[in-house]
């Protein structure tokens, strides 16, 4: 009989806004397993926290956003790099459905932005780019991305929806 499995939990959230997605960026050098890419925000858990928690702390912490989270979209098991110290690991990526929380700053919101851009020109801490882009280039950014098929799904549906709607 073999050893069970142990995975690494690492909850990333879709973050929907007016027809942009919030993605983050992790600058080369970084044990980011797509350093220099564009993708969806994820995080460790820390003890006595859940997962939901974990990703409204990070988003806070990076951007001053208040997000609720709505559900989870998808999850994804595989190999991977462990964020916290770059070994290989068993990684599950849970990915949640977020949106921005009633009273947010509206200066931190996107407005008509055509591609990723950064919410603040100076890199928040842990080197790191954080960005609003719209639903169709978010989801050509994802391209190279651990994403799970329900998520692809949901966001080409809300970016075609988007299209519709102009």
């Amino acid at each position: 009989m073999s050893a069970a499995r142990r995975y690494l939990l690492v909850p990333r959230a879709v973050i929907v806004h007016a027809r942009h997605l919030l993605l983050v960026r992790s600058t080369t050098g970084t044990r980011s397993p797509s350093a220099a890419r564009w993708h969806l925000p994820g995080t460790e858990v820390l003890e006595g926290e859940s997962p939901q928690t974990a990703i409204q702390r990070l988003v806070k912490l990076r951007t001053r956003v208040e997000i609720e989270v709505d559900g989870c979209l998808d999850a994804v098991a595989r190999r991977g790099r462990d964020p916290t110290t770059g070994r290989q690991s068993s990684l599950l990526h849970l990915f949640f459905s977020c949106s921005v929380s009633p009273g947010t700053s509206p200066e931190l919101l996107p407005t008509a932005v055509a591609t990723v851009a950064p919410l603040d020109p100076g890199a928040p801490p842990g080197g790191t780019d954080w960005g609003w882009a719209d639903l169709g280039s978010g989801v050509a950014a994802l391209r190279h991305d651990i994403v799970g098929p329900a998520v692809v799904s949901r966001l080409e549906e809300l970016a075609r929806q988007a299209k519709r709607s102009s």
